[in-house]
């Protein structure tokens, strides 16, 4: 019976990652589990060099490890950051990680380690790695739902959270797929792989709200000068399913269908010299 309810409200989701009574990089780990739809062992083991975030049209987190080991498909997948979680990830890299952490963060840093004084109290082996665990995690959102005034869900509700949410929102469950699990099924499946726009497209369509904590610099620098806060998501949905349509348009076959490219390996993004997204950037 309690699955039924194991899912956030939207609005949760964003007190979760906004709430100045959590510390940051608790926010930050919501967002990355919420709006990324990361598993709790993806988020523990991502580092600063899996963010690529001067991809276009939505940045990029290569999600290939889980804590020190492979990942549970056993395949690396590719996530674009919605612009939401992009304003909470620039926040935190440039102020809240070395605030935390007492240096600035390199590319081989974990982009949520345990904070210092934590680690320095673990004797185990796996505490040492500076990781998250999940007791760790689990124990420190008990006490952010009291803070906040919900009732009790686990961590692994908000990977749940973000395909309803997202679906809600009217992204394509397919392409959806794409992004939360690695290729599987029929060997169709496999070898199939679509534009980085289009996936970016349904990401995008998820309505969430960054964090008012500096909302205008931060989410014009996101998806572009010319588009607001209060639109950013709005507008950069249609703007990137524009761009997805016309591709398909263009060369898919006369009916208008998507273009489903098929590769040579599982894993392999597509990459096509003909079409160039349109620049959200300054």
């Amino acid at each position: 019976e309690w699955r039924a309810g194991a899912v956030f409200e939207r609005d949760e989701l964003e007190l979760l990652i906004s709430s100045t009574e959590l510390p940051q990089d608790r926010r930050v780990v919501y967002a990355l589990m919420g709006v990324a739809d990361l598993r709790h062992g993806e988020m523990a083991g991502l580092r600063w060099r899996n963010y690529e975030p001067d991809v276009n049209p939505l940045g990029k987190l290569v999600v290939a490890r889980s804590y020190a080991s492979r990942t549970k498909t056993k395949r690396p997948r590719t996530m674009p950051v919605h612009p939401t979680l992009a304003v909470v990830l620039d926040d935190w890299r440039a102020e809240g990680w070395e605030r935390m952490m007492g240096s600035a963060p390199s590319p081989d840093d974990l982009i949520v380690p345990r904070p210092p004084h934590h680690v320095a109290r673990q004797k185990s082996r796996k505490s040492s790695s500076g990781m998250r665990d999940k007791n760790y995690s689990r124990r420190r959102m008990v006490d952010d739902l009291k803070a906040l005034g919900m009732r009790h869900r686990r961590g692994h509700d908000l990977r749940r959270t973000f395909i309803t949410l997202a679906r809600q929102d009217g992204a394509r469950p397919d392409l959806l797929e794409m992004v939360t699990h690695a290729p599987r099924g029929n060997i169709m499946n496999l070898y199939t792989s679509m534009p980085w726009e289009a996936l970016c497209a349904e990401v995008a369509k998820l309505k969430v709200d960054p964090p008012v904590r500096d909302e205008s610099e931060a989410m014009q620098k996101a998806v572009g000068s010319d588009v607001g806060p209060a639109s950013g998501t709005t507008d950069l949905t249609t703007v990137l399913t524009t761009a997805a349509e016309d591709e398909a348009g263009s060369s898919g076959d006369k009916r208008g269908k998507p273009d489903i490219r098929l590769v040579e390996a599982p894993g392999v993004e597509p990459g096509s010299e003909r079409f160039r997204p349109p620049r959200l950037h300054a």
